[in-house]
This record gives C-alpha cells, structure tokens and sequence, in this order.
C-alpha cells in the first residue's frame, strides 16, 4: 500500500492472505505383460480426472474506511463486480478440472544371448477447462469466464542393450517425453505500469513442452559382486519450454514457451560394500542447462527488450551444475537379536537461480524503496544477490534394529548449514524480497514398528 502514496494509517494495516486449494483425484490404469520365448511385451490404459478449486482473499480489515487513494490504474475501489467483500482488495475463485487418458504399450526383444532391443510408445490426450473469477482493486474484475486447452501426442522409446560380459553392460536409448501444457491466470491490470502491462497481457495459455533425450551409458559388478558402477551421459533437445516470468508491477506470474532449450549431462553412481559390517555409495552428476532462443518485446516507441530473463545462453532455473551425495554405514551387533548400526550422510549441492530473470542484471537484484513507509528514505534502493549460493548438508543416524524394531537417534543438518534454496520476490523485489531456507540443526529420536 504505501507505493501507492497511501497514508501510514492504511499501509500498517494487517493484510492476511488467505489461501485455499480442494482437489478430487480419480487415476485407474489397467496392465497387461506377457512373455513368449525372446518376447517380453507391457500394454495399458491410463486414465485420470483431477477436479480442483483454488482461491485466493486479500482481507484488510479497515480499508474501505481508510483508504483515499487506490493503485494508480484502478478507479474507486467499490467500482468491482461485487465478487470480492468489504475489505477485500484481492479475490480469486478458480474451478477447473483436467480430464487425461493414454494408451500405452513397450516390447522387448532378445535379438541373441548378450543383445536386447526394447520399443515402446504412449499416446496422450487430455484437456483441461477453467472458470476464472477475480475481483479486487488489485486486478482486473473477471467473473465466470470460461477457458479451455487440450492436446494429444505420441511419446516413443527405443533401447538398445549389450551385455559384453557378467560383469558389464553397456546401453543406449532415444526417448521422448512431455509435460502438459495450460492456462495462466489474468494479469492484475491495476497493480500493472503501462509497459508491463503491454508486455505480459494477451498470454492466456500456453503449449505443451516436449523433450526428446538421447542417452548412453554403463552398468557394471565390481569386487566380484560386492560393488557396482554404473555411469551415463545424455543430451536433451527440449521445444517449447515451460518457463515461469514474474509479470514486474503486476505482481503476476505467467508461464511463457520458450522455443528451444537443451541440457548436457554426466551421472556416475558408486557402491561397495567391502566388508560384511560397511558399506559405501556415492553417486554425482554435472549438467549444464541452457535456453537456445530468445523471447522479446517491442514496446510503442519501436524497443525491443528480453522478457523475463529468457534470453539465449542463460541457465535453465532451479537446475545446479554440480551435484554430490554420499552415504556410509557401519553395522555393529546389539545384544543377540538385534544389529546396531551408524549412518552418515552428505550432499552437496551447486549455486543455482530460481527464475531465468535472476541471472539479469550479472544476476544482482535492485529494489526500490518507498520514503513514505517506515519512516525517512536512507537509500533509494536495496540492493540483493540473485543467486542461490551453493551448500553442504550433513546427516547422521545412530540406531538398532531387529526384524520387528527400529530404533535410532538421529541428527538433520549437523553442521547447521543455512541453505538458501530459492529467492522469493514481489513486483521485482520492490514489494518482497526474501528466501526459502532449509530447516536447521534438528534433533531427534524415531521408531518404527513392522506389522
């Protein structure tokens, strides 16, 4: 409220945001398998109804009464549909429901004693309907305005394995997979600077993502059996790419496509298990994600701008270069039936963004901050790294067993570790800027019981 030049007697009034989701989910699939001689065949249908309400009350206890000004684009704030009540300056009310099935089917085939080739296919359709009601001050007043999309396709899978010995195979596939497109919610006109509000209206839905993956790989025994390694690598070709946008002023989020995107990546995993009482596993992975196209804006004075970060050679968010874990267990016995037993865990995680618009800017955040809240203005901006640092966790568990109990002392993030795991913003930050943490040092003691 106060970037709106209103009084402190309305911008320190408390504005709980209520949130509600109902949802029904109805799945059922049906599965046969077979085997005849070098003939090994999977068939099904799928089939799933999700029903689901979502809404969401911006309460202000006092507004009404109070408030003398109202955002910039907005007229009085009784000039609504009359969905929202007193005091409310934000009201959504959201019913949809997404209809799917898909018929599906895989054989395999032992081409000779060491090679195996495996092709499978899915076909898709669903469709997705919505009833959007929205009323407030905080965005444009719509009621019951129906809206639909719907799509069907074909996901097929190609194996090709040889076993070079006992000891070794070696793999390759080609596949390919989606994820459902759908519909975005209105923009919150109001709250929208004319540029914003030019640059982010009109996506009323947006399309499937499809990804096609191409991957090679092996699996071995090592130590006569007491270890495994198994390592692949693969690349993605990834079309129309589903990619969050903070909507600036609108304090809007919309989902964009972008046209062409891929990922690059290396998995190994490691176990062994020496002796009879020790046991160790590491696996690790690097992967470099990137968007391969651009998606603009051209603004009434004829400028063209990069919308939300997605611009060619950025990072694909939420998707760390490095990763690690590693776990050790040492076996002890306890009394005459019992195994105790002492575990420690560690995973280490690189630096990441949340959203492709964090790497802008060299990836430094500014604010803006407002000299009619809190008091006299002391600096015009804030200023705020967009980048997810990277962090090391650190678990460890002390128990015993039998074939009945499980009992054990554990300790979650033993050094404290204060990840942060994704940035949490507001109108680009001039409205909130914070970050999702993990949970601190805990400790604790569990037991299990098995029926």
């Amino acid at each position: 409220g106060g970037s709106f030049g209103e009084s402190e007697a309305v911008y320190t009034l408390d504005a709980p945001l209520y949130d509600e989701t109902e949802a029904e989910v109805l799945t059922q699939e049906l599965r046969l398998s077979g085997l005849n001689g070098p003939v090994q065949w999977v068939a099904g249908i799928f089939y799933s109804d999700i029903e689901r309400r979502y809404g969401q009350s911006l309460q202000v206890a006092g507004y009404d009464a109070s408030a003398r000004t109202t955002a910039p684009d907005s007229t009085d704030p009784g000039e609504t549909l009359g969905a929202n009540a007193v005091d409310e300056l934000f009201y959504s009310d959201i019913p949809y429901e997404l209809e799917q099935y898909a018929v599906f089917g895989e054989v395999s085939y032992d081409l000779n004693e060491k090679t195996m080739i495996v092709v499978g296919a899915r076909f898709f359709d669903y469709e997705e309907k919505r009833t959007l009601n929205f009323d407030g001050i905080y965005n444009a007043s719509v009621l019951g305005q129906k809206s639909d999309v719907s799509s069907d396709g074909v996901s097929p899978r190609v194996m090709l394995r040889y076993d070079m010995n006992d000891d070794v195979m070696l793999n390759a596939q080609v596949s390919k997979g989606f994820r459902l497109g759908g519909i975005n919610d209105p923009l919150n006109e109001p709250l929208c600077s004319p540029a914003d509000k030019a640059t982010f209206g009109g996506r009323d839905d947006f399309e499937d993502e499809t990804l096609t993956n191409y991957e090679v790989g092996s699996k071995m025994r090592l130590f006569g059996g007491a270890g495994t390694f198994n390592v692949s690598a693969f690349y993605s070709d990834i079309k129309d790419l589903q990619a969050t946008v903070n909507a600036g002023t609108c304090s809007s989020r919309i989902v964009y496509n972008v046209p062409e995107a891929h990922s690059t990546g290396v998995e190994v995993e490691f176990f062994v298990r020496p002796m009879s009482n020790f046991e160790f596993g590491l696996s690790a992975s690097y992967v470099r994600a990137e968007i391969d196209s651009d998606v603009t804006s051209t603004d009434n004075a004829n400028v063209t701008s990069i919308v939300g970060g997605i611009r060619e050679g950025n990072e694909l968010p939420t998707a760390p270069g490095f990763e690690l874990a590693a776990t050790a267990t040492y076996y002890f016995p306890v009394f005459e039936t019992w195994e105790g037993y002492f575990n420690t865990t560690y995973q280490n995680v690189g630096s990441r963004y949340t959203q492709l618009a964090d790497q802008e800017n060299g990836g430094r955040g500014v604010a803006s901050l407002y000299a009619n809240v809190g008091g006299p203005l002391t600096q015009p901006t804030y200023e705020y790294d967009r980048e997810q640092g990277g962090y090391q966790i650190v678990n460890l568990r002390l128990g015993a067993r039998n074939d009945q109990w499980d009992t054990a002392l554990f300790v979650r993030n033993a050094t404290n570790e204060r990840a942060e795991l994704s940035l949490d913003t507001e109108r680009g930050g001039n409205a909130r800027v914070g970050h999702h943490v993990n949970q601190p040092r805990t400790i604790g003691f569990s037991a299990r019981y098995n029926f």
